[in-house]
Protein backbone atom coordinates (compact mmCIF):
# COMPACT_ATOMS: atom_id res chain seq x y z
CA UNK A 1 0.00 0.00 0.00
CA UNK A 2 1.37 3.40 -0.99
CA UNK A 3 1.02 6.34 1.38
CA UNK A 4 -0.17 9.51 -0.30
CA UNK A 5 1.73 12.78 0.13
CA UNK A 6 -0.10 16.08 -0.03
CA UNK A 7 1.16 19.44 -1.29
CA UNK A 8 2.46 20.62 2.10
CA UNK A 9 4.45 17.44 2.65
CA UNK A 10 5.90 17.58 -0.86
CA UNK A 11 6.89 21.21 -0.33
CA UNK A 12 8.66 20.45 2.92
CA UNK A 13 10.49 17.45 1.44
CA UNK A 14 11.66 19.26 -1.68
CA UNK A 15 12.22 22.74 -0.28
CA UNK A 16 10.05 24.36 -2.95
CA UNK A 17 7.55 26.75 -1.40
CA UNK A 18 5.34 27.60 -4.33
CA UNK A 19 3.20 25.33 -6.44
CA UNK A 20 4.75 26.28 -9.79
CA UNK A 21 8.30 25.42 -8.66
CA UNK A 22 7.07 22.23 -7.00
CA UNK A 23 5.35 20.97 -10.18
CA UNK A 24 8.43 21.83 -12.26
CA UNK A 25 10.58 19.89 -9.80
CA UNK A 26 8.24 16.88 -9.87
CA UNK A 27 8.29 16.92 -13.68
CA UNK A 28 12.09 17.28 -13.82
CA UNK A 29 12.51 14.39 -11.37
CA UNK A 30 9.91 12.34 -13.27
CA UNK A 31 7.85 11.86 -10.11
CA UNK A 32 4.26 10.92 -10.99
CA UNK A 33 1.64 13.11 -9.34
CA UNK A 34 -2.02 14.04 -9.58
CA UNK A 35 -3.19 17.62 -9.75
CA UNK A 36 -6.30 17.65 -7.57
CA UNK A 37 -7.78 21.06 -8.16
CA UNK A 38 -6.40 24.45 -7.26
CA UNK A 39 -3.19 24.30 -5.25
CA UNK A 40 -3.41 20.60 -4.40
CA UNK A 41 -0.93 17.99 -5.59
CA UNK A 42 -0.78 14.40 -4.48
CA UNK A 43 1.92 11.79 -5.05
CA UNK A 44 2.84 8.49 -3.46
CA UNK A 45 5.58 8.06 -0.90
CA UNK A 46 7.12 5.23 -2.94
CA UNK A 47 7.38 7.42 -6.07
CA UNK A 48 9.07 10.26 -4.22
CA UNK A 49 11.47 7.97 -2.34
CA UNK A 50 12.47 6.23 -5.57
CA UNK A 51 13.21 9.56 -7.24
CA UNK A 52 15.12 10.85 -4.22
CA UNK A 53 17.19 7.68 -4.03
CA UNK A 54 17.93 7.71 -7.76
CA UNK A 55 18.89 11.37 -8.02
CA UNK A 56 20.21 12.21 -4.53
CA UNK A 57 18.00 15.28 -4.65
CA UNK A 58 18.24 17.78 -1.80
CA UNK A 59 21.15 20.18 -2.29
CA UNK A 60 22.73 18.34 -5.22
CA UNK A 61 20.04 19.44 -7.69
CA UNK A 62 18.50 22.36 -5.85
CA UNK A 63 18.81 25.48 -7.94
CA UNK A 64 18.93 28.83 -6.19
CA UNK A 65 18.33 32.26 -7.67
CA UNK A 66 20.59 35.29 -7.50
CA UNK A 67 19.02 36.76 -4.34
CA UNK A 68 19.88 33.64 -2.35
CA UNK A 69 23.38 33.50 -3.89
CA UNK A 70 23.92 37.12 -2.81
CA UNK A 71 22.70 36.30 0.69
CA UNK A 72 24.87 33.18 1.04
CA UNK A 73 28.07 34.65 -0.40
CA UNK A 74 27.76 38.24 0.86
CA UNK A 75 29.06 39.34 -2.59
CA UNK A 76 27.58 41.94 -4.91
CA UNK A 77 26.11 41.09 -8.30
CA UNK A 78 29.03 42.76 -10.06
CA UNK A 79 31.59 40.81 -8.01
CA UNK A 80 29.82 37.54 -8.79
CA UNK A 81 29.80 38.44 -12.49
CA UNK A 82 33.49 39.38 -12.41
CA UNK A 83 34.50 36.21 -10.51
CA UNK A 84 32.42 34.07 -12.89
CA UNK A 85 34.08 35.68 -15.91
CA UNK A 86 37.52 34.96 -14.40
CA UNK A 87 36.38 31.38 -13.57
CA UNK A 88 36.75 32.02 -9.85
CA UNK A 89 33.06 31.40 -9.14
CA UNK A 90 30.54 28.74 -10.30
CA UNK A 91 28.79 29.65 -13.52
CA UNK A 92 25.04 30.17 -13.57
CA UNK A 93 22.57 27.99 -15.45
CA UNK A 94 20.02 29.51 -17.82
CA UNK A 95 16.52 28.78 -16.44
CA UNK A 96 14.53 30.80 -18.93
CA UNK A 97 14.84 33.72 -21.32
CA UNK A 98 15.48 36.20 -18.51
CA UNK A 99 16.38 34.09 -15.50
CA UNK A 100 19.42 32.23 -14.23
CA UNK A 101 20.19 30.11 -11.20
CA UNK A 102 23.05 28.23 -9.57
CA UNK A 103 23.25 24.73 -8.17
CA UNK A 104 23.20 25.21 -4.41
CA UNK A 105 25.79 22.46 -4.05
CA UNK A 106 28.23 24.45 -6.23
CA UNK A 107 27.77 27.61 -4.15
CA UNK A 108 28.26 25.72 -0.89
CA UNK A 109 31.40 24.07 -2.27
CA UNK A 110 32.71 27.47 -3.36
CA UNK A 111 32.07 28.85 0.13
CA UNK A 112 34.01 25.97 1.65
CA UNK A 113 36.86 26.39 -0.85
CA UNK A 114 36.50 22.75 -1.88
CA UNK A 115 36.45 23.18 -5.62
CA UNK A 116 38.60 24.89 -8.21
CA UNK A 117 36.43 26.63 -10.80
CA UNK A 118 39.15 26.82 -13.49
Amino acid sequence: MNDLLNTDTLKSWTGYNNLRDLTRFLNRMKIPYANCGEAHIVSTLASVQTAFDAKEVNESVEIIRVDEVLKLTKLSRSTIHLHTKKRLFPSSKQLGPKSVGWYKKDILQWLEGKRDWQ
